[in-house]
């Protein structure tokens, strides 16, 4: 198996100050690897970490003893600028990801600039993004309209297009369906197995349903 991403020996811990030396350990001697084109989940009880442990494998949680590896670069403050657009996350409240003064298409076009630079025109922005929403499942006309006026479902599904924008090798998804009703959360996990079947990515599903997790995942870790 080609390891995208592996973690050695892994402790990780908060600091009970801002100046204290004191630390907290919230997962000790933790081991990990996903490859390529592989989708793990990651399950256990609140309060153990698991999203803490999604973050420090992304370089978003600095408080950590051991090693992580990208392919085979050790993770650092160095490697890891390198390596912004090689993953992404998506959490349980992507409301929080989007300018509630921006329309959803200026929001999606400024993370293409930022990505691509002068790559696409103004209309190659305009007939990607229709195009991404049919794939979707969510009407072109929503493009206009601002995160609040979107529901849970559909705001959700707009994370996820602006994520796959970026066309990353690894993502986190933290309980990306957790406030969603039954039906919004099979169009997600339908689009996301579709997106996963056509495309190389590596997939870090965590969920406190362990029975979701058996039917989606090709290995299960449980902390």
């Amino acid at each position: 198996m080609n390891k995208i991403l592996s973690a050695k020996n892994l402790n990780i811990y908060y600091k009970k100050g801002l100046l204290s030396k004191n630390k907290k350990y919230i997962i000790k001697n933790f081991n990990f690897e996903i490859g390529n084109n592989q989708l793990i989940g990651l399950t256990g009880e609140s309060g153990k970490g698991k999203t803490t442990l999604g973050k420090t494998l992304l370089g978003l949680h600095r408080y950590y003893e051991g090693e992580i590896y990208w392919r085979n670069d050790l993770l650092n403050n160095k490697t890891i600028r390198n390596l912004r657009t090689k993953y992404t996350w998506l959490g349980q409240e992507s409301f929080l990801l989007f300018n509630p003064n921006k329309r959803i298409i200026c929001i999606l076009k400024e993370t293409l600039k930022v990505i691509y630079k002068d790559k696409y025109t103004n209309k190659d922005m305009n007939e990607l993004l229709k195009a991404q929403c049919l794939l979707f499942k969510l009407e072109p006309i929503l493009l206009d309209r601002y995160p609040f006026e979107l529901s849970a479902g559909q705001i959700q599904r707009f994370a996820l297009i602006r994520n796959f924008l970026v066309k990353p090798d690894f993502i986190v998804l933290d309980e990306p369906i957790s406030s969603l009703d039954p039906y919004n959360s099979k169009i997600f996990l339908d689009i996301l197995e579709e997106y996963f079947n056509e495309n190389i990515l590596s997939i870090l599903f965590i969920s406190h349903k362990k029975t979701l997790l058996k039917n989606i995942t090709d290995n299960i870790i449980e902390l």
